[in-house]
């Protein structure tokens, strides 16, 4: 699975405009089959059911482009292939192949999604290929802001202290990790500085708040789904 969750953080298409597309494909999924006038039944309610999961996850996926951001983007990017895929054989294994709208419109709608879906980075892209350590770089995204962030100290399985700037925002983050019964536990202190947070303090708190919230389900998600 760590083979797969890398790959998920290669893609070339960030993740705002994957947001951005998730709402007129939940559109698309909902009305297109009302306005195509499925002739098969099962072929619509699947279609208005896969929609409502989309939209789902375009509201509640913890990117710049969520509102209520609470799903790991590498957990919507497993739900999508899941789901693309599952457009793509839906028609033949619930037998409504032979209406050849539907077929086409599963097929087209299944087949871009997937290949958007494999393109999509929904993790950190960390540019050092033998993984972290001081002085190692890596790109990601966060509430619209593209940011480069240097690794300056590395404890293994302990501690980790990084940080970057991004739209005038200096952020260090230091990361504590402790072994618990029930499984890893991890503290996080964090800064922000520069002239944008001296503007809005209260309001960058909020957004510092909501990050760490994100990272933190992004950081469990993939640490319970590595070997």
């Amino acid at each position: 699975m760590s083979g797969l969750n890398e790959l998920m953080g290669r893609g070339i298409i960030p993740p705002v405009v994957h947001g951005i597309l998730d709402y007129p494909l939940a559109a698309v999924l909902i009305v297109l089959p009302l306005v195509l006038s499925f002739d098969d039944a099962a072929a619509k309610w699947i279609a208005f059911a896969f929609g409502i999961g989309a939209a789902v996850l375009a509201v509640g996926t913890a990117w710049p482009t969520g509102i209520v951001r609470i799903i790991p983007p590498l957990l919507h990017g497993y739900a999508d292939i899941s789901v693309t895929a599952a457009l793509i054989v839906l028609p033949f294994i619930v037998g409504f192949s032979d209406h050849t709208t539907a077929l086409v419109f599963y097929l087209a709608v299944g087949a871009a999604g997937l290949v958007a879906t494999l393109l999509t980075r929904f993790g950190p892209r960390v540019r050092e290929e033998r993984g972290l350590k001081p002085g190692a770089s890596f790109d990601w995204t966060s509430y619209g802001f593209s940011v480069t962030s240097t690794v300056y100290d590395l404890a293994e399985r302990s501690r980790v202290l990084w940080g970057g700037t991004a739209g005038g925002i200096t952020g260090v983050h230091e990361w504590l990790f402790s072994e618990t019964p029930s499984g890893v536990h991890v503290t996080t202190t964090e800064s922000f500085s520069g002239e944008p947070v001296q503007a809005d303090a209260r309001g960058m708190q909020t957004v510092l708040d909501a990050s760490l919230v994100a990272w933190l389900g992004h950081l469990k998600v993939a640490a319970e789904s590595s070997p």
